[in-house]
């Protein structure tokens, strides 16, 4: 009795994982359109409504809530009092931004990418620098998009087959 509880708790793992994974999966995809729309605000902002880049920043951050960290933390830096460049500020709230590491290189690249342009020329060159970054960021999204319904049953496959393969090797 007690060991086909313990069978049974194996397999409701592999399950649990599987679809803590797949949900992983789409938290991502969701993290790089919330990037992607962020960017592209920053830069309306900038263009058109001439907003500094810590007010842009801000505004970018309350609307988008998977972005809210970077986008503050990068406000913050700009606003601290250190004197730091926007290029140093953005760096630094790359680093300190744990969801960096939910995306892959890739994008993470894009992200870093952005920096040495930030602070550097007028509103237009730095709207001009947060497009393409969005642009960057949207391409990612739109591959992982693409396949995600197919990733996210596959890890819950995963999930539940190695749970019963587990259980199996318990046996």
């Amino acid at each position: 009795m007690i060991r086909s509880i313990g069978l049974a708790c194996v397999v409701a793992g592999g399950v649990l994982w599987g679809w803590s994974s797949a949900r992983a999966q789409r938290v991502k995809v969701r993290l790089l359109a919330d990037l992607h729309a962020a960017l592209e605000l920053m830069a309306v902002e900038t263009i058109h409504h001439a907003a500094p880049l810590p007010e842009a920043a801000r505004h970018a951050a309350a609307s988008f809530p998977l972005a809210r960290g970077l986008l503050e933390r990068f406000a913050a830096a700009l606003t601290d009092g250190a004197g730091r460049s926007a290029a140093q500020a953005w760096r630094l709230a790359c680093r300190q931004w744990p969801g960096t590491m939910q995306l892959e290189p890739a994008a993470q690249q894009a992200l870093h990418n952005l920096a040495p342009f930030l602070g550097w020329g007028g509103a237009a060159d730095h709207g001009r620098q947060l497009r393409l970054a969005a642009e960057r960021l949207a391409r990612h999204y739109e591959r992982d998009e693409k396949d995600l319904d197919g990733r996210c049953r596959l890890w819950r496959y995963l999930g539940a087959g190695g749970g019963v393969i587990a259980a199996l090797l318990l046996y």
